[in-house]
């Protein structure tokens, strides 16, 4: 890599990374992007580290003019008192419950991994937009049957990659691609999991193989 003298300074391009930069979510998501006067009614389903943290957090409230979030579905009781103190939004037990709602145009779905499919199935429609966290299947079987299901009518689903929406990620993108930090011949990239860091995340669900599948597919 070659850095371009007096281009940026260590420290502003620090600064730079850190800013979060949203816009970027909409780029190939039509229907939120183009004719919508109003902001779109949303259901997050899943308060746990990617429904809480990324969603609810982190990427919404910098898409307050697109979508609104009204209703959190979660059944265990200790994320839905979480829920209650975060903010005035509509508390559900269960999926099921919002299946009937014709207020919902969006749904995040940011539940464990075994859950996508069955979700997918259960609320996909022309008219309802669907942004579902990887893996859409943890199994051929879930894969081929979610397969079909798409191929047999209009859909409007999303999958959605966590790491590569997070407004970190893609200011750095930007950046580079911008050339802003000098000509940029390669990029290697490496996630280091601390001891402490992967046993907490294995104690989880992402550690019972017939709730996530694999690892690989998430790494």
């Amino acid at each position: 890599m070659t850095i371009k003298k007096d281009t940026i300074s260590r420290r502003r391009f620090l600064a730079l990374t850190s800013k979060t930069v949203c816009a970027g979510l909409l780029v190939g998501m039509p229907p939120l992007s183009q004719g919508i006067a109003a902001p779109r009614n949303a259901a997050l389903i899943g308060y746990g580290q990617r429904g809480a943290g990324f969603w609810q957090q982190t990427i919404l409230p910098h898409l307050a003019d697109k979508i609104r979030l009204s209703y959190i579905c979660d059944p265990d009781p200790a994320k839905q008192k979480l829920i209650h103190k975060a903010g005035p939004y509509r508390i559900v037990r269960h999926s099921h419950e919002l299946m009937p709602n014709p207020d919902i145009d969006t749904l995040i779905i940011a539940s464990p991994d075994n859950s996508h499919t069955p979700l997918i199935q259960n609320f996909i429609s022309p008219k309802k937009q669907l942004l579902c966290e990887l893996p859409l299947a943890i199994s051929k079987p879930q894969y081929q049957q979610l397969s079909q299901r798409i191929k047999a009518g209009p859909n409007n689903i999303h999958p959605v990659l966590t790491k590569r929406l997070r407004p970190v990620w893609k200011r750095i993108r930007t950046l580079i691609t911008q050339n802003v930090i000098g000509d940029v011949l390669a990029v290697d990239f490496h996630v280091y999991r601390s001891q402490t860091h992967a046993a907490q995340i294995f104690r989880n669900w992402q550690g019972q193989a017939d709730v996530t599948g694999s690892w690989l597919i998430h790494e």
